[in-house]
């Protein structure tokens, strides 16, 4: 009975792996935060400023984005949860990459949260090849949230000693910002409730394997505003500062606005103008009408971390 009871919670944890990641990552988060009192009390020898930036990302932030996908991706496709030896893995990896940056390893870190990445693109990939439903379009965006952690920490490992390079602010902005708000992009309230077990139990979301009419395009859009973001940062990272943070304001405004405009038919009125308010962002920056700096920098400039 009781080798009953652990196999029961052992399923239970490999089908919503986030009650794992969501813990871990909490705990790590609160590790990186601690690093500042530590160092002040001369604890740790090392300034945390470059440790604490990745903790809080590959540590606190990348849990909770592989905790959701390693419970609503199988339920988005309608495949097996994941197994217990790759929630174990991919745990093993996260608690490694956390423990190098700790210690100050930053370009070891670096690599470990790359091959965890790595496998976790490999398990979701192997999941949408065997799928019996087609995930939702913007699901596009967690695609390239990914793919810009993969680079973003590829980069900051090659050119670790190069702090200030251009190769080394890019891969912070990747990692750092792409990777974060792809991630939150990418999923809708649709999506959310197919990844939920009792939502799932209440509604008939099965659209079948073949892409579903609309869907092509919707993913397409997705992805080309997710890389024209990914260019601001490069264009940021080039020195052209002022103008890459309208473009991506402009962006982001209209992206939102779709997004609000297809999931709450009720505001879409609103959400047209916060898209039109995008827009003219953008043109406004194109006639070379910047904020000024005091405006400008705190709210649309970005962080390049260390």
């Amino acid at each position: 009975m009781a080798m009953d009871g652990r196999m029961s919670m052992v399923t239970k944890l490999c089908e919503e792996s986030f009650r794992v990641f969501f813990v871990v990552g909490t705990l790590l988060g609160v590790i990186a935060v601690s690093l500042w009192p530590l160092y002040y009390a001369g604890w740790i020898a090392f300034y945390p400023g470059r440790a604490h930036a990745r903790l809080m990302i590959e540590g606190f932030m990348a849990p909770f984005i592989i905790g959701f996908l390693g419970t609503a991706g199988p339920r988005i496709t309608s495949t097996p949860h994941f197994s217990a030896s790759e929630i174990f893995a991919l745990l093993t990896l996260t608690l490694l990459a956390a423990g190098l940056h700790f210690g100050g390893a930053a370009r070891a870190g670096d690599v470990t949260f790359v091959i965890l990445m790595l496998m976790v693109a490999f398990a979701l990939g192997k999941r949408f090849r065997a799928r019996e439903d087609w995930p939702p379009p913007n699901f596009a965006l967690v695609a390239l949230g990914i793919l810009n952690a993969l680079i973003g920490a590829t980069f900051l490992a090659a050119f670790e000693n190069a702090a200030y390079s251009v190769p080394y602010r890019v891969g912070a902005m990747l990692l750092e910002q792409e990777f974060i708000l792809f991630s939150d992009f990418g999923r809708s309230r649709r999506s959310c409730c197919r990844g939920s077990s009792m939502c799932r139990a209440a509604t008939n979301f099965r659209e079948g394997r073949a892409m579903p009419a609309g869907s092509l395009p919707r993913a397409t859009f997705a992805a080309a505003i997710g890389l024209t973001i990914d260019s601001t940062f490069i264009l940021e990272a080039w020195g052209l500062t002022s103008f890459a943070a309208w473009l991506r304001v402009g962006l982001v405004m209209i992206l939102a606005g779709f997004i609000a405009e297809a999931l709450l038919p009720l505001v879409r009125v609103s959400a047209r103008r916060f898209r039109d308010s995008g827009v003219f962002a953008i043109r406004i920056r194109w006639v070379g009408a910047p904020l000024p700096h005091h405006v400008a920098s705190p709210h649309i400039g970005s962080f390049n971390g260390a």
